[in-house]
């Protein structure tokens, strides 16, 4: 697949030309989203999840052969064997559970790069399947900030959000956030969009 340089950047020809013509500030590509950072803890859970469906899995059919209780090959229809039957097959789902939620979990993460491109009118979050156009004007002028100048993360909030009502009774506005994550020269991206925000206000 050919390649376009943008601001020494190698693009794809599709991101190309949909910025053809635009006023490119900076443009950042990071392997992961924030989508994908909140799918690790489901990786380690299905980790753990598997991990321990195929220790009580092996323990209980061990014990088959150890005399402890009937090997289930020659199980009949007794009550008591009929439990080991159905004890062994919901193990053996709960293991198939784990391992579903490990695969859904790295297919969640291995796609889920995303580009940043910051031209002097608004901000562009393109993934594979979506691209989403924002105008500076909709963002208010708080930055958090997380990591380093290496690599971190920087999160835009804007002036919209979902209502919220407290166990007082209040309403509570929460703003949507725009999250770019594992992103090189943060301040430098920073300094360009407090640009921005601060003509804005």
């Amino acid at each position: 697949m050919k390649r376009y340089d943008i601001n020494g950047v190698k693009v794809s020809a599709e991101l190309y030309n949909m910025l053809e013509g635009e006023n490119i500030e900076f443009i950042l590509h990071s392997k992961f989203t924030s989508a994908a950072i909140n799918n690790i803890p489901f990786l380690v859970l299905g980790g753990a999840w598997t991990f321990y469906g195929l220790f009580f899995f092996l323990s209980f059919y061990y014990q088959s052969f150890k005399g402890w209780i009937p090997d289930p090959a020659k199980l009949t229809h007794a009550p008591e064997n009929i439990i080991i039957i159905v004890t062994l097959g919901a193990l053996v789902i709960f293991v198939l559970t784990g391992v579903f939620i490990i695969l859904a979990s790295i297919r969640h993460i291995a796609k889920s790069g995303c580009w940043y491109i910051g031209t002097d009118r608004k901000l562009i979050v393109a993934t594979r399947r979506r691209v989403h156009f924002y105008d500076w004007d909709q963002f208010t002028p708080d930055i958090e900030l997380i990591g380093n100048d290496k690599k971190g993360s920087l999160i835009l909030n804007m002036k919209t959000g979902k209502t919220i009502i407290k166990k007082s009774g209040k309403r509570v506005i929460v703003p949507e956030k725009i999250e770019m994550s594992g992103i090189r020269k943060m301040l430098t991206v920073e300094a360009v969009i407090r640009k921005h925000l601060k003509n804005r206000i």
